[in-house]
């Protein structure tokens, strides 16, 4: 028998009949309600169909809670049965772009204020169109080398790690193609790359980044320069994330922040996201609301840039990973990290080589003249002339 023909589609419920769960009869005058799911004392909107005098079709708002007629069914209020409509998400149905998944939660009362039935999380086909590619606004992740695939520094063959002696005020040291560990105070700062090994670390990153901060350094950034681009990311909505875990038992709570050329203060700075890093495995961070980029940067190109620096407490041990600054549609969009493999991640620091190339020592001009055996050995003793 061939399946049947996706062409026909099954025919959705034409009415809503609500009855008594005692008496099992018409829930007459009965009493609807929709919140938010996630916030389930705050009424959310509902919405009616209805035809315009050029016989296209609009919807208007219903009165939330909304009272069921006398057998049980919804009406407008005027004896006409009708059908309600759900808008699940955040904000309004006239938003140009679709917000994030917000569904309802649903009681219905008899008349009499008895408690009937809820339903939760509704309804259960909608769809989190916020997670789609279409949410996506702009930019790519804009951090390079987000899971530290390449490092500059060459570790101890004995322990695996590398140290950074700092002992003037705001000395950078270049640990990675895109990343730098900027400092204030005096002690050591050690580092590795470190396979990972945990299979359930989320965004699944082949490597992470190992900082324990020494007693004496009083502040350490983490951070990635954009260089040539002094406005870069304004009046966009950013959406933020990395992962972080602690080496030990403390748990240093960790910011992510956006700087642009000309901030002097920390006025002129803006949180992306923050977070806690917790012992023993690897949690991401990330805002759930878009944070608006709204620093005015006057700095011009070459000289203008914005830096991302993650903001390290003094004595901190951890693990890092993942990073992604990626400009998105609307604040309610959440993104989680997009992966990349390490050949992909590795030929976009080209950049940071790129220069070096340029002056890169060859052995001499003369490429493919350098002869095993010189010719005049098999024949007699010639003069050569200065040329």
């Amino acid at each position: 028998m061939a399946f049947p023909s996706t062409r026909y589609i099954e025919s959705p419920s034409i009415q809503n009949y609500f009855v008594d769960h005692d008496s099992g009869f018409p829930l007459a005058a009965g009493v609807v309600t929709f919140y938010r799911d996630v916030e389930r004392t705050v009424l959310k909107p509902i919405y009616q169909q209805v035809q315009l005098a050029d016989n296209t079709y609009d919807f208007i708002q219903l009165p939330n809670p909304i009272t069921l007629n006398s057998v049980g069914t919804y009406d407008d209020g005027n004896g006409n049965d009708i059908n309600v409509f759900l808008y699940p998400h955040v904000g309004s149905p006239l938003d140009v772009t679709v917000g994030a998944l917000d569904l309802y939660f649903v009681t219905v009362y008899s008349s009499d204020g008895r408690l009937q039935e809820t339903r939760e999380a509704w309804p259960p086909n909608a769809e989190n169109n916020a997670s789609t590619s279409s949410s996506f606004d702009g930019t790519d992740n804009v951090i390079l080398n987000p899971q530290f695939v390449d490092v500059y520094f060459i570790p101890d063959p004995a322990t695996g790690t590398m140290v950074y002696n700092v002992t003037t005020s705001g000395q950078v040291s270049i640990v990675a193609p895109g990343w730098d560990l900027v400092t204030e105070g005096s002690g050591a700062i050690t580092v590795s790359q470190v396979p990972i090994s945990d299979t359930a670390a989320p965004s699944n990153p082949p490597y992470a980044l190992s900082i324990q901060l020494g007693v004496g350094v009083t502040s350490c950034f983490l951070r990635q320069r954009i260089y040539s681009s002094p406005r870069f990311l304004k009046d966009n909505i950013l959406s933020g994330y990395f992962i972080v875990k602690s080496n030990t038992a403390a748990t240093p709570f960790l910011t992510l922040n956006y700087k642009p050329s000309s901030s002097t203060t920390s006025t002129l700075l803006q949180q992306i996201c923050s977070g806690t890093a917790l012992v023993g495995s690897f949690n991401p961070v990330f805002n759930e609301t878009g944070v608006t980029i709204t620093i005015v940067n006057p700095d011009v190109a070459p000289t203008g840039y914005v830096d991302i620096y993650l903001d390290i407490p003094p004595l901190s041990d951890i693990q890092v990973s993942s990073f992604q600054v990626i400009s998105v549609a609307n604040a309610e969009t959440v993104v989680d990290f997009v992966e990349l493999s390490t050949p992909q991640q590795i030929n976009e620091v080209y950049n940071y080589d790129r220069q070096a190339l340029f002056f890169k020592p060859i052995s001499s001009f003369l490429v493919g003249w350098d002869f095993p055996l010189n010719p005049s050995q098999l024949g007699a003793a010639k003069t050569i002339t200065t040329t």
